[in-house]
């Protein structure tokens, strides 16, 4: 069974009904097992390459069980495909719903970063290493409940040693400053979702660059703008863990069950807001009081409103302009450049799908959100097929090929 043309095939019992995404190493489809009655999301390897990696994922996801981990299945070997099967999780994925809502409150930012640190702290009780936490990497449900996915570049005490030495692994806006040396610790994770925090907060990542040399450069350093100046609303607490997360010196940085601790005060907090009963210590007569100063504020407030009429609300003609120019500059801001590069190889090539093949570097421009796909190809390596939605918080991607055996 060839990899085009899956979807409505039968895989392993369960029918591709559609297809969710594209990862480095394979592509994720949403299945229906009729007998079972139960939905699935079964990734699919597409790079035969990557078949040890792969089966480490598989070995990884399938050790753990903790209710903010998307479960696995299964692990299928048919004569022509390699497929993990796991649990679906209806939902955006956090990238997503970052980018719908613009930024997340602090008050949604804690709920899932207490979630997310969970998971995280069972992994490292486990001696495992996520390796890659990103927004793109966890799914939010109607409920508000979250789910880590892939477990792709995950390490364990029994992970054997995939990537070449000048090579790395991670997203390069995520990733810690030791990962750059193919040296990762548990730490490396707490600097991943330090950054995927101040996303949340923002609604922009603290490390941008024109290019991957400057970028590195913002990370070894440390340079970032600070999130209270992009929003002036944002919690104490998370700022601190913003702080501590984002540390150059792993040693220094927060562990994840320090970080869990420090959201305590503010789950109390709320809890005590929603018990408080702001009547509780007002006599009858005070509530009596003011009832009436309330009654007499209503009619004051009536008699102006039927006064005014149908007049016009000073301003907000203004106010409606000002929203028009608003939604337009948004339009324009929706287009984005974004550069494919492939570092080290001087002849490789973009094929884009009108067949079209031009020098690399290259910068594609479209709508942020829009999906493109593409083939880079260079003579000695094996060509690589891409599929990615541009995004408003990134604005390069390089990418690395494999030689030709």
């Amino acid at each position: 069974m060839r990899h085009s043309g899956l979807l409505d095939k039968e895989v392993a019992g369960y029918r591709l009904i559609s297809k969710i995404g594209s990862g480095g190493m394979g592509t994720v489809y949403r299945a229906y097992h009729p007998s079972l009655k139960r939905e699935a999301a079964i990734k699919i390897l597409f790079q035969e390459e990557f078949s040890d990696r792969f089966k480490n994922e598989a070995s990884i996801q399938s050790s753990v069980k903790h209710v903010k981990i998307a479960r696995m299945y299964d692990y299928v070997t048919l004569p022509d495909l390699q497929c993990i099967i796991m649990e679906y999780i209806d939902g955006d994925s956090l990238d997503a719903y970052i980018r719908k809502k613009g930024k997340l409150s602090s008050k949604e930012t804690v709920s899932v970063l207490r979630q997310v640190l969970s998971a995280i702290i069972y992994l490292h009780s486990r001696g495992i290493i996520h390796r890659d936490i990103k927004s793109q990497n966890f799914k939010i449900q109607k409920d508000g409940a979250v789910k880590m996915l892939d477990f792709g570049i995950a390490k364990d005490k029994d992970t054997p040693r995939f990537t070449r030495h000048g090579f790395m692994v991670g997203t390069t806006e995520y990733m810690a400053p030791e990962q750059f040396n193919n040296e990762v610790e548990k730490s490396s994770d707490i600097w991943s979702l330090g950054v995927m925090t101040y996303e949340m907060v923002t609604g922009y990542l603290p490390f941008e660059a024109n290019n991957q040399i400057e970028l590195r450069n913002k990370i070894y350093n440390c340079i970032y703008t600070k999130p209270e100046i992009l929003a002036s609303d944002i919690d104490p607490a998370l700022l601190n863990f913003i702080e501590k997360s984002l540390k150059v010196n792993p040693r220094s940085r927060i562990t994840a069950k320090e970080a869990l601790l420090l959201f305590e005060p503010y789950k109390s907090k709320i809890s005590e807001k929603k018990k408080t009963n702001p009547f509780k210590n007002i006599t009858q007569n005070q509530k009596f009081g003011g009832w009436i100063i309330l009654s007499l504020f209503l009619v004051v407030v009536l008699v102006l409103a039927l006064s005014k009429g149908n007049n016009t609300i000073p301003g907000k003609q203004e106010k409606e302009q000002t929203n028009s120019n608003t939604q337009v500059n948004k339009n324009a801001d929706d287009l984005r450049s974004v550069k494919i590069d492939v570092p080290g190889v001087e002849d490789a090539r973009i094929i884009l799908e009108n067949g079209q093949s031009i020098k690399l570097p290259y910068e594609i421009k479209g709508k942020n959100g829009e999906s493109v796909s593409f083939t880079i190809k260079a003579d000695g390596y094996k060509e690589k097929r891409v599929e990615m939605k541009i995004n408003h918080r990134r604005n390069s991607y390089d990418y690395n090929l494999e030689k030709n055996n």
